[in-house]
């Protein structure tokens, strides 16, 4: 995903103008949404979504944590992220607010 997002950059052909605040405000927008999802998923109750004690224990994993203990968790928080992201692509993540211009103010005495 990383290399898809810099793609242009590594080509050589680094976008200008619209296209690259477009493309900031997608790489915020994506970023905020893979914390809210994942905050989201921690914080908030998620069902097993089918997903017993049983098979958990049948996958035999070595490690710990609380992705490996409550698989719904992160199938809930990609199903979040992905749809909170196409959401917002659809719309070319108009609700991300454009950064202020600075431009000179004029100083009065």
């Amino acid at each position: 995903m990383i290399v898809n997002r810099l793609l242009g950059i590594l080509l050589g052909q680094a976008p200008e103008g619209r296209e690259a605040e477009s493309m900031q405000r997608s790489w915020g927008a994506t970023a905020i949404f893979y914390l809210l999802s994942v905050f989201a998923t921690i914080l908030l109750p998620v069902p097993e979504l089918g997903i017993t004690h049983e098979v958990v224990s049948r996958q035999e994993f070595e490690t710990e944590g609380g992705w490996i203990d409550a698989p719904q968790l992160p199938i809930a928080s990609g199903f979040l992220y992905f749809t909170a992201v196409a959401w917002s692509e659809l719309y070319d993540h108009s609700w991300f607010k454009d950064r202020p211009t600075n431009s000179p103010t004029s100083a009065s005495g």
